[in-house]
């Protein structure tokens, strides 16, 4: 079978059109490949901040809970020491400031604790004076009752 120059022509130019073909396939396929890696690496990329977000809010949630119970114990430590305030202005209103109002009031310097060591008896009184008015307590420093 012998093929005619004609028919061999034809053959000849499907051929270089199929490989021009080929070719352009092969262009395209190359690009589509670069754009495939483009989108993997985008996809990557995603993946990477989506881990990064969700260990952010995971972050958010546990330090939410700290703050929470931090700002509940806070509460409750206002409440006990509020507590301690009330039962402190009672302690100091019922016993300590009458009772240092009774010393004061027991103050004489003619007295034998007086004449026993003059010098150390004023400076106790000095401190007694002192500390009633560091308390706060009600009313003038209580003056002595004459002997």
């Amino acid at each position: 079978m012998s093929e005619s120059p004609s028919n061999a022509a034809a053959l000849a130019a499907t051929a270089q059109a199929l490989t021009e073909q080929v070719r352009a396939l092969a262009g395209e396929v190359g690009g589509l490949a670069d754009e495939v890696a483009e989108v993997d690496g985008r996809a990557r990329r995603s993946r990477r901040v989506l881990s990064i977000a969700i260990v952010g809010l995971a972050f958010d949630l546990v330090l939410s809970c700290v703050v929470f119970f931090g700002l509940f114990a806070q509460s409750a430590t206002d409440r006990r020491l509020e507590s301690l305030i009330v039962r402190q202005d009672e302690i100091r209103n019922g016993a300590l400031c009458p009772l240092y109002g009774l010393f004061l009031r027991s103050y004489n310097p003619d007295g034998p604790a007086a004449k026993a060591d003059p010098v150390q008896y004023e400076r106790s009184f000095v401190e007694i004076r002192r500390s009633y008015g560091v308390l706060e307590c009600a009313g003038p420093v209580p003056t002595p009752v004459p002997r």
